[in-house]
């Protein structure tokens, strides 16, 4: 519910769980104030305090209207404050639109190219400040996230500090922010949905700056010095949401899975894994992929980097391969498929995944040539794809995004796919490397593809997979997320110790059931050649699937619990389901063999001697797991 109040002097926005009123005088937005109407805190202003610093805004000639959730300013710039309330969350939402007068209205022609006849122009060093908290108590903790993507690159994906402020201000990072007066146990969470540091657009330091009594969010990736005249350029939103201090992980997982519609669980495979490339991919090694599948329970068959006529900078057969952009200039028919490796092109692949009940996806990277100039033409052929074929599942991979131009047309392809589908395409981000929207940049496009982990070169370790999916499931959905599974035999020679004696947390030291199972609450990534599994390793694989697939529907929440995952640990995952509630539980090479939990019984595991009493689960040996059905208790949050 959005309204006004006393002619535009208070503006309203409201659910059941969260009220915000925004004062203005003369036009301007100068208090706010915030409540959680479950207990009536409310976080507010004592003086009238801007709300807003938008960088050479000449806020004494400025209109301002409201219509629609929708505030308009009107100067020397325009700008739209656009307000989004959550239905079933405790949360606003709130983005920036800015662009240039047009001009017939100034006689001055601006563009990115011709802004001199601007006034009111901001420095480099202006203040742009896109939201503000305000807040009247003297005991305030501050929780900061900051996530890391580029997982090429890194391996701790996100770095939590906690903070007491006081009366200096603070600069801090990330995107992710929790205010809490200690004093009454309430909490304010922040969430500026911009890519990570790295890829930010227009970063002029950092995201948040606080004291013990404003918090200010930073860095609207809006370049006001250069506005468009054509349109607006958006700026990254920011998300406010409200809650007592214990549920501030539980209300930052609902508002983004509200915020994304929801999750339809899934498990894929992709070949990628085993390092063969494109060598492999062929219509006869792709059938028995899908044989593969279909045997071990998998939903989706995903072919990387290889099908196509063109030859990536990924390629095993050349040395000249494009990448990021160009791909129409190498080869005007590079997004056909390969007809050397596919002669009768997909439909023998699409006919036997129909007849195995299994679904097909694609490998496609945006051609980021001019600021992403041929979107049109990149949606054109996905949608020729799902069209001839019915492939809904495509990996984006590739993009590497620098400008506000580049995307904007990125996120005009997406948004076409989107429409021309109806919403029936899938889209796996790749957030492996370069600059991409990321964690929480337009997070209701698809799913994000994590990390890319290879035996070959000896990183990849499942204990780390676990640990990443962990952490990051504290505050993001892990139906979210793909996380891998590994052919756990391959380059056991990469793991050997200076004296020659096994890693002891080589992946060879693993089961493939267990490590599925460390991922299981994720959208599991089986990440190799399926059809060079051993037969013991697909049986055990297909027999936790199995097990999995019949509960995954139930799946609604998913809570880390257990120690932080570092291979010597005791660890898991609880999952709030509708009809049940559900506990995994994994041991690590450590010496705690106990997990205290309501079992109702336990639904698969790999240890044999496994006791359970119905409270109380006792592991008979190291590096084992079980899967079980909890009794409907408030056990966690």
């Amino acid at each position: 519910m959005q309204y006004l109040e006393n002619e535009l002097d208070t503006l309203v926005f409201e659910n059941a769980l969260i009220r915000r009123e925004i004062t203005f005088r003369n036009g301007k937005p100068v208090s706010s104030a915030l409540t959680r109407l479950e207990g009536g805190y409310t976080w507010h202003s004592p003086s009238e305090a801007p709300v807003l610093h938008l960088p050479g805004f000449d806020w004494s000639m400025a209109e301002t209207t409201y219509e629609d959730g929708i505030v308009t300013f009107t100067s020397n710039y325009i700008v739209r404050w656009v307000f989004t309330v959550a239905e079933h969350t405790p949360a606003i939402r709130s983005q920036l639109f800015a662009r240039a007068l047009p001009i017939e209205e100034t006689g001055v022609q601006c563009d990115i190219e011709d802004t001199n006849g601007f006034q009111y122009m901001p420095t480099a060093r202006e203040e742009d400040i896109t939201d503000r908290v305000f807040h009247t108590g003297r005991h305030v903790r501050l929780d900061k996230v900051r996530f890391f993507d580029r997982t090429d690159h890194f391996d701790s994906l996100i770095r939590e500090e906690r903070s007491y402020l006081y009366r200096s201000e603070e600069s801090f990072e990330g995107n992710l922010f929790f205010f809490t007066d200690t004093v009454a146990g309430e909490s304010c969470m922040i969430q500026k949905e911009s890519p990570t540091s790295a890829a930010h657009l227009h970063r002029i330091g950092g995201d948040m700056k606080a004291t013990a009594d404003l918090f200010s969010v930073t860095g609207s990736g809006i370049d006001y010095e250069n506005l468009p005249a054509d349109g607006f350029c958006a700026g990254y939103p920011v998300t406010i949401a409200l809650c007592a201090q214990e549920d501030c992980a539980h209300t930052c997982r609902a508002v983004y899975t509200e915020d994304c519609g929801g999750f339809l669980p899934f498990i894929m495979s992709n070949t990628w894994g085993d390092r063969s490339r494109d060598s492999a991919v062929c219509e006869a090694f792709l059938l028995e992929e899908i044989r593969c599948a279909a045997e071990m329970g998998v939903d989706i068959v995903q072919i990387d980097d290889g099908w196509q006529k063109g030859r990536s900078a990924n390629s095993a057969s050349v040395t000249n391969g494009v990448w990021n952009g160009g791909f129409y200039e190498s080869d005007p028919e590079f997004w056909t498929p390969d007809p050397e490796k596919f002669p009768n092109g997909f439909r023998p692949l699409c006919q036997a995944a129909y007849e195995h009940g299994i679904a097909l996806g694609l490998w496609f990277s945006p051609d980021a040539r001019g600021d992403y100039a041929n979107w049109k033409r990149d949606a054109e052929v996905i949608l020729s794809f799902w069209r001839a074929y019915g492939i809904r599942h495509f990996k984006l991979d590739g993009m590497n995004i620098t400008s506000k131009t580049g995307e904007k047309n990125f996120l005009r392809m997406c948004f076409r796919l989107m429409m021309e589908s109806e919403g029936r395409l899938a889209f796996q981000m790749d957030i492996t490397n370069d600059l991409r929207p990321g964690w929480f940049y337009e997070k209701d496009l698809g799913t994000l593809f994590v990390e890319n982990r290879y035996t070959d070169w000896g990183n990849y370790y499942p204990h780390n997979t676990l640990r990443n999916l962990w952490q990051t499931a504290k505050y993001i959905p892990a139906q979210k997320l793909l996380y891998e599974v590994l052919n756990l035999r391959r380059n056991a020679d990469k793991y050997l110790t200076a004296d020659g004696t096994p890693d002891p947390l080589a992946p060879g030291g693993y089961t493939p059931d267990y490590v599925f199972a460390s991922v299981m609450v994720s959208n599991p990534l089986i990440w190799c050649e399926m059809q060079h599994l051993s037969e013991e390793d697909r049986a055990a694989l297909a027999g936790i699937i199995a097990e999995y697939k019949l509960r995954r529907d139930d799946f609604i929440e998913v809570i880390p619990a257990g120690e932080e995952p570092d291979g010597f640990s005791l660890t898991g995952f609880y999952i709030r389901g509708g009809e049940h509630d559900y506990y995994i539980g994994l041991r690590e090479l450590c010496d705690g063999d106990t997990v205290r939990i309501p079992v109702e019984r336990i639904l698969y595991t790999d240890d044999a001697e496994l006791l359970c009493d119905g409270d109380t689960v006792r592991f008979s040996a190291k590096r084992k797991y079980f899967f079980a059905m909890l009794r409907k208790t408030a056990i966690m949050n």
